[in-house]
């Protein structure tokens, strides 16, 4: 059998695999609203955390290789001391 032939099955395998363990089919609406919204919520949580931190973690790390690299701060570049 081809690979293409054989992806369909393994596809299937997992899916089933999927709804063996987790079978959402079984929960109601409400149920099925509030696990939606609470993964949403979440990942909306994680999205905001990584947009948050992620802009002063990179001038941190710019900051810091220019250190290294340089051997000065990166404020005297404009004579700007502090």
């Amino acid at each position: 059998m081809s690979q293409v032939q054989q992806k369909p099955k393994s596809f299937g395998r997992l899916y089933t695999m999927y709804y063996f363990h987790f079978p959402f089919v079984m929960l109601t609406t409400t149920e099925t609203m509030l696990l939606h919204t609470f993964v949403l919520m979440f990942a909306l949580l994680v999205a905001y955390g990584i947009y948050a931190y992620l802009p002063s973690s990179i001038m941190f790390a710019i900051s810091r290789a220019y250190y290294y690299v340089f051997g000065m701060d990166i404020s005297t570049i404009n004579g700007y001391a502090k």
